[in-house]
């Protein structure tokens, strides 16, 4: 049965349709064959009086022009069209002028003494009128119009006109009797015909905002409007062929407008007049359609909460987010789906967006799924207010953190445990070290004493073994203190200050003062800056460079240059020596931990200060590297913060 009754449907429907599609055509043509006949009859009327045929053409488009502004005029505080406004005023000044052409037309004898050159420069006033507001229109859509400016203007424009041709008589020749147009006639009409195709352009320009019925007629009553200019730039009687075609295209270029601005003002009033209406009408369906479809196919819970915090509309997204089905939701307030103890925090900025005191409130919570499953969102909360800020409803966004919050308590957990194995890495590395210094200062101790009551009794090669042992107890004794150091770096760290480095530098060469006397080393330095850093830690990275300087000499006495300077917002540190160079391959090696480029027996140490600078920079929010040339030095850069001087 239903199938039997959509069935028929459908074939109504489209009768309905094909009966349109059939009646469409025989209107058009009965339409077309009226006025074929009407301008037959005028053509008839104009071969036995052409004067009459001359007013009926004329009181055809008076009465048209003044139809346009009496239906604009009426329907003014309900038109939000500005160029309709406009286009309605201008024509009843365009109907005045034609009024007075019409009048003042050779043979009508009402303006005594009156001649075609009257008339003519009326003609050409209204043409000029009638162009430039056909131009102006279509700029003035979607705008407000000062109609009282306009109608003003009009007037003024209206008096001019009609002072500069009757009263001061000013107004240029445009025809002279026997001998026809002048050029000012023939140029303005050519002019007019110019301004109306900028018409037409304007009119596609803003084809978007018309009908497009009421928009190929408007285009074809301005194209008809410019064959009826060119025809009368050809006449040079009033009464003849071209000033007889002129006038009939003229009644077709008023028909046009009428059937684009009356009939359809009066048919279809939003084709025309509430053509703004419409579409504003269209453009706020399709914002919320998109709207629409943003909201629900949005990836993160989105929903649509009353004042009283009652759900009125929920995307897909919240659903799988809390468990809830849409009708489940509907029935529930919003604090419901929250976590008891986060509840009144969100409660509070509720009342403070609603109060005014803010406009966003966002938030980490915990939301109750409805299997119990408690997870966690960013809430981002806004409330959404009518064109007169009253308060409507709040849109809720609830992005799922639950991954991110569980990662986050990983990330600390590790953090924790990896603080306590630091902790306890260097517990146990001060017990070792203790428990290590123990036996080595026992075994040092009975290694001096060895050699001191045993040294007539030994032979060369004896103490040659006492020597070396007590050498690798020293370089034992000395790892132990560099690794203890290493560890102890972030332990014994103090919180970072405003350090003078000129300060640093003097430390460092009291420090080292015997090294510099006994190697004959050179050591100087630009104006040192003040820095935010560790006084000590600072003085322990200069005195490692500094003291590497020395140590990594050529056959040549050391010569050592600390420099700085302000780059990129920090410090840039330089301690460039005259020293043996570093090979290219070994420039990141010797910033790791016991990485040593050449034997103990050649150059002393533990292979551990340059890892003690690199973690001190790094500590201080910087890096450090070297540029070097084997057998002629290198240079080690490092960067600090900079400080406040």
């Amino acid at each position: 049965m239903e199938n039997s009754e959509s069935r028929t449907t459908h074939i109504t429907s489209a009768l309905g349709k094909i009966t349109v599609r059939e009646a469409l055509p025989k209107r058009v043509g009965m339409a077309v064959g009226m006025g074929l006949l009407v301008l037959a009859g005028l053509y008839v009327v104009s071969l036995r009086d052409y004067l009459l045929f001359h007013a009926l053409a004329e009181l055809f488009s008076i009465v048209v022009a003044v139809g346009i502004f009496l239906i604009v005029w009426n329907a003014r505080r309900f038109v939000d069209n500005g160029a309709l406004l406009f286009l309605g005023i201008a024509y009843l000044f365009v109907a005045g002028l034609d009024l007075f052409h019409t009048l003042a037309y050779k043979g009508m004898g009402v303006f005594p003494g009156a001649e075609t050159n009257t008339a003519a420069q009326l003609w050409i006033a209204a043409r000029y009128l009638q162009g430039l507001s056909l131009l102006v229109a279509p700029f003035l859509l979607g705008r407000a119009l000062k109609v009282r400016f306009v109608v003003l203007g009009g007037a003024v424009v209206f008096a001019l006109v009609m002072a500069s041709i009757f009263y001061w008589r000013n107004f240029p020749t445009c025809f002279v009797e026997q001998e026809g147009l002048t050029p000012f006639k023939k140029v303005s009409e050519y002019v007019i015909c110019l301004i109306l195709v900028g018409a037409i352009l304007g009119l596609l320009r803003q084809r978007g905002r018309f009908d497009p019925a009421v928009l190929y007629l408007l285009i074809g009553s301005v194209a008809v409007t410019i064959a009826s200019e060119l025809a009368f730039t050809l006449y040079t009687d009033p009464y003849g062929l071209p000033n007889k075609i002129g006038h009939f295209l003229k009644i077709v270029s008023f028909y046009l407008i009428y059937k684009a601005l009356i009939q359809s003002a009066l048919v279809r009033p939003y084709s025309v007049m509430f053509r703004e209406l419409k579409l504003n009408e269209e453009a706020l369906r399709s914002s919320e359609e998109r709207f629409r479809r943003t909201f629900d196919e949005a990836p993160i819970g989105a929903a649509m909460v009353s004042l009283n915090h009652r759900f009125q509309r929920i995307n897909d997204a919240l659903c799988r987010f809390t468990g809830y089905t849409e009708k489940e939701l509907t029935a529930m307030a919003f604090t419901d789906i929250m976590h008891p103890e986060d509840r009144e925090a969100s409660l509070e900025h509720a009342r403070r967006l609603i109060a005014g005191e803010t406009d966003r409130y966002e938030a980490d919570g915990r939301y109750i799924r409805k299997d119990g499953a408690i997870l966690w969102a960013r809430l981002s909360l806004r409330l959404l207010c009518d064109a007169e800020d009253r308060p409507l409803y709040f849109l809720p966004m609830i992005e799922d953190i639950t991954d991110r919050k569980e990662a986050e308590r990983e990330l600390h957990e590790a953090v924790a445990k990896l603080e306590r194995s630091n902790t306890e890495l260097e517990q146990f590395a001060h017990i070792a070290s203790h428990d290590l210094q123990s036996p080595l200062v026992v075994v040092g101790g009975y290694l001096g004493l060895l050699a001191r009551r045993y040294k007539d009794r030994l032979d060369a090669e004896g103490l040659s073994f006492i020597a070396s042992a007590q050498e690798g107890v020293a370089q034992m004794q000395q790892l132990i203190h560099d690794i203890l150091t290493y560890s102890r770096l972030d332990a014994a760290a103090r919180p970072a200050e405003q350090t003078a480095c000129s300060g640093v530098m003097e430390i460092v060469l009291a420090n080292l003062q015997g090294r510099i006397e006994e190697t004959g080393a050179r050591v100087t330095c630009d104006e040192m800056p003040t820095v935010t850093g560790d006084n000590r830690q600072l003085v322990q990275l200069l005195q490692n460079l500094i003291e590497n300087g020395i140590k990594f000499r050529a056959d040549r006495p050391p010569e050592i240059h600390v420099g700085a300077e302000p780059k990129d917002g920090q410090w840039l540190f330089s301690v460039r020596d005259n020293g043996i160079g570093i090979p290219p391959e070994g420039r990141e090696r010797i910033f790791r931990m016991f990485e040593r480029l050449h034997g103990r027996s050649e150059y002393p140490g533990t292979g551990i200060g340059l890892a003690l600078c690199k973690k001190i920079v790094e500590r201080h929010g910087g890096r450090i590297w070297v540029d070097s040339e084997p057998g002629k030095g290198s240079t080690f850069y490092f960067t600090m913060p900079m400080g406040q001087e």
